[in-house]
């Protein structure tokens, strides 16, 4: 059966020792950390590492590294990135979603259509660069009746579960948001509705953020709390 439990981590980035050295050269721990979630989530457990540290410590660079070393892989790689005065909805997961769009447009509709979730419009309404997808798809998509906004909003995160579930099946997924700390609450929220148990989609969700902005943001420390995550270790 699939696991149940989400495994989660965190690696903290500290700096390296002489601070001249180029960023993953003493980083080999960190770098086996990432390759141990990774084979996690092939097993079938949705996976999350949270790189953090503080700024200019070459989270990103250590992430990077992590990535084409693993280029060779096959792996799906869909990327986002918070910017700290954004206001669009889901800012962490904007450019997640403009990525996985583009790479369902460039699928042949027959390798298409099995991925897409039954209540894919759901999606679509919610994050509205998905309609390209739609529109691709010979998709019926079911009655609209519902709208309310909190039921369309849990249609969609269901639809989006299926959708990422059915992509991972097909070749390992990872999602990589940098800059996390900058994400709204609706990013977060959207996060935990991803990860949670039974059958969470089998992903690698690797997400940078600044251990200084913490502070001011209760529902990330919530989201790293089932880590374990200890302010300051």
């Amino acid at each position: 059966g699939m696991p149940e439990a989400e495994a989660a981590a965190t690696i903290g980035v500290r700096p390296s020792v002489p601070p001249a050295e180029p960023p993953f050269v003493g980083r080999q721990r960190q770098l086996e950390a990432l390759k141990a979630a990774a084979r996690n989530a092939r097993l079938g457990a949705a996976t999350a590492v949270y790189v953090h540290g503080p700024s200019g410590i070459g989270k990103s660079a250590l992430v990077q590294c992590f990535l084409d070393r693993s280029a060779g892989e096959e792996i799906v790689v869909l990327r986002g990135r918070c910017y700290e005065y954004e206001s669009i909805p889901f800012n962490a997961l904007d450019g997640v979603i403009d990525n996985l769009s583009q790479l369902l447009s460039g699928l042949p509709r027959a390798e298409l259509n099995p991925l897409l979730p039954p209540d894919l419009s759901a999606l679509s309404r919610v994050f509205p660069v998905m309609l390209q997808v739609e529109a691709r798809a010979s998709v019926d998509s079911p009655d609209r009746q519902n709208t309310e906004p909190v039921v369309l909003r849990q249609r969609a995160f269901t639809a989006l579960r299926q959708l990422l579930t059915r992509m991972a099946a097909r070749q390992p997924l990872v999602i990589y948001i940098d800059d996390l700390h900058w994400a709204d609450a609706d990013s977060a929220l959207l996060l935990e509705e991803l990860l949670r148990p039974p059958q969470a989609p089998p992903i690698l969700l690797i997400a940078c953020l600044r251990t200084e902005e913490l502070a001011s943001r209760p529902f990330l420390r919530a989201l790293l709390a089932r880590t374990g995550f200890q302010p300051g270790s």
